[in-house]
């Protein structure tokens, strides 16, 4: 676990990062799950979904009808994006879902372990709310580099606590008592990056020199 103060200041950076960002369209999303994951979204179709690091991103505009709740210990600081969201959103932290146990039936968190102030006990949580049979899904943003150079990242990479390899996301996610159906650790395109400049030239610098990649993941919690 990292400290809080060295968890507040990547907090802020965030902040200011996704401050100008916009949500996702309902066309975006449904090729997101098709791509990442290889299922429709219509999947989801009046269940209830639990988005931890809701941010500005898929929950807002879902294409279904759903319940959905978004937690992000930053609501307050996008209310100008979001405020036209088609999700219940509350101001929190994964660590400490404010849920009963097995409430949903599937909990989805994207991009988000590596800012977490405690990565691990956050999937625990995960693992708690969602429903038996119930899934996780996760991607991340991850380095094949030895752990020694993982760890003096945050020196040059402020806005996440955690450089995470992919087999630690897999352990840890499999540590919480999920079966993992999907793993995939793939590079990223350079001409699949959207947005300026800057956008493809730190995602080339993150992949030739940090050997980047993402990680997409799906973990059923056993029914017994």
């Amino acid at each position: 676990m990292v400290s809080l103060q060295r968890w507040q200041r990547a907090q802020a950076g965030e902040s200011e990062s996704w401050a100008h960002e916009e949500t996702w369209d309902a066309s975006d999303i449904r090729a997101y799950f098709e791509g990442e994951f290889g299922i429709d979204i219509s999947t989801f179709a009046n269940e209830k979904i639990l988005v931890v690091g809701s941010g500005t991103g898929v929950v807002h505009t879902l294409p279904i009808d759903c319940y959905a709740v978004g937690v992000d210990p930053l609501t307050n600081d996008f209310l100008d994006v979001i405020e036209d969201s088609d999700a219940h959103l509350i101001t929190g932290v994964g660590e400490r879902l404010p849920f009963a146990a097995n409430t949903f039936n599937a909990v989805w968190t994207f991009n988000v372990i590596d800012h977490m102030r405690n990565p691990k006990g956050a999937i625990d949580e995960m693992y708690r709310v969602v429903q038996l049979g119930g899934e996780l899904y996760l991607d991340a943003n991850c380095f094949s580099l030895p752990s020694a150079v993982r760890r003096r990242m945050g020196c040059v990479d402020r806005l996440h606590p955690y450089h995470f390899a992919p087999s630690q996301v897999r352990s840890t996610v499999g540590r919480a008592g999920f079966d993992i159906s999907h793993f995939e650790a793939r590079e990223t395109r350079i001409g699949d990056v959207s947005g300026p400049l800057k956008a493809k030239v730190k995602t080339a610098v993150a992949k030739y020199l940090f050997r980047f990649q993402q990680v997409t993941l799906i973990g059923r919690k056993p029914e017994k």
